[in-house]
């Protein structure tokens, strides 16, 4: 007992700790690691099971099926950890960081592949990135007043 608590007196066979019990910070601190397994243990609580393990075991998130590269949030990628360091990083990374196990653009595969076969400009357009050209509609009247000056020139070639 005396290693443990070297300011100890014996008095009628039993140990008093002096100067531990009587510092009020050493009080307060053993207080607060009391406090704080409490406010662990009701935070646990709230959890369900998987989340209990996940952090219980310090596992990493889970793998996501499916990721979008049209979305806003940033897509997994450890393809250049392979490329660069080899298989081994690769499993490393993907242990820390898992990536999706599908990654694609935000059509369906049937519009991605009909995609692949258009031009660039039809791609753009699909997908609401071409701004088309502003065309002011000519009034009727205006269209026929065009022909009939076109007539005579028609007629001349």
């Amino acid at each position: 007992f005396e290693a443990f608590f070297p300011a100890s007196r014996k008095r009628n066979g039993r140990h008093f700790c002096v100067t531990f019990f009587n510092s009020g910070a050493v009080l307060g601190f053993l207080f607060h690691l009391l406090l704080c397994k409490r406010m662990d243990f009701q935070w646990q609580n709230e959890l369900d099971m998987a989340q209990k393990l996940q952090r219980q075991f310090e596992l990493p998130p889970q793998q996501s099926l499916m990721a979008d590269l049209s979305s806003a949030e940033p897509v997994v990628d450890n393809s250049s950890i392979f490329m660069a360091q080899g298989p081994r990083a690769f499993q490393l990374q993907q242990a820390l960081r898992p990536e999706a196990l599908v990654i694609r653009g935000g059509e369906s595969v049937a519009m991605a592949e009909a995609l692949s076969n258009c031009d660039h400009v039809t791609q753009l357009r699909q997908r609401g990135q071409l701004t088309a050209p502003k065309v002011e509609i000519m009034h009727f009247a205006d269209q026929l007043a065009i022909q009939r000056n076109l007539v005579p020139l028609l007629a001349s070639a």
